[in-house]
């Protein structure tokens, strides 16, 4: 943008610099035309004293051949005027081809300050475009580090659970070991005991009672187990 707008501004100088040039061109040309006016208007009153002066060039021999000189200096001048006369259409001619390139170029100009303000008008919406996805990226990012965040704590919740579950899967672990040594030495007592007298059947019931509990705690301890496991 910064080139046309340069470009543009260089066109109008050469424009103005044209204007002046053909404003230049006219002064002179009328000017000219002023002379040559002058001077047809001069040959007009040269011919009349020269038409004035033709019986006095029967009764004069010297004034008769002033009368030509002058006649042949009016015909220089004349030639003279003629030949600026021709060069003044030709500059003329030379100011309408200028003028011509001058329009040519102004039209250009216009149509490339057209494309410019187009330009100007497809880059404004492009910037405000690209302003649009920027916030809508920028409004992305802030929903994923808020997400993150929650991951994150869910993570940390999460571990914390885990290494929680993991403690109390040792401890259980560590108790239903007990329990199933306390039980193989409580069966083996009983094994012993069963030839004893009656006394300890009541001994034997509450084995029996145990045994049913620890069998039950053992089927508790393995689901918790299993849950800590998945």
């Amino acid at each position: 943008v910064h080139d046309l707008q340069t470009k543009l501004s260089s066109a109008r100088d050469t424009i103005q610099q044209l204007k002046d040039k053909l404003n230049q061109s006219e002064a002179e040309r009328r000017h000219l035309d002023q002379q040559a006016t002058t001077y047809k208007l001069q040959i007009e009153e040269l011919r009349r004293q020269f038409d004035n002066t033709a019986t006095e060039r029967d009764r004069s021999k010297s004034a008769l051949e002033t009368s030509n000189h002058e006649r042949t200096n009016m015909e220089k001048i004349r030639i003279t005027l003629n030949a600026q006369i021709d060069s003044l259409r030709a500059d003329c001619e030379r100011l309408q081809q200028s003028n011509t390139e001058f329009q040519r170029q102004r039209d250009i100009i216009g149509e490339e300050k057209d494309d410019l303000q187009k330009d100007k008008i497809r880059q404004v919406k492009e910037n405000e475009r690209c302003m649009k996805v920027i916030d809508n990226l920028e409004n992305k990012i802030s929903q994923l580090k808020t997400d993150i965040t929650e991951l994150r704590e869910q993570y940390h919740k999460e571990k914390l659970g885990k290494d929680v579950l993991a403690q109390e899967k040792h401890v259980l672990s560590d108790a239903l070991s007990r329990s199933e040594s306390y039980r193989a030495e409580i069966e083996v007592e009983l094994s012993k005991e069963r030839s004893e007298s009656a006394t300890l059947r009541d001994l034997l019931c509450k084995v029996q009672a145990l045994n049913e509990g620890l069998a039950q705690d053992k089927i508790e301890l393995n689901r918790i187990i299993l849950l800590v496991e998945d």
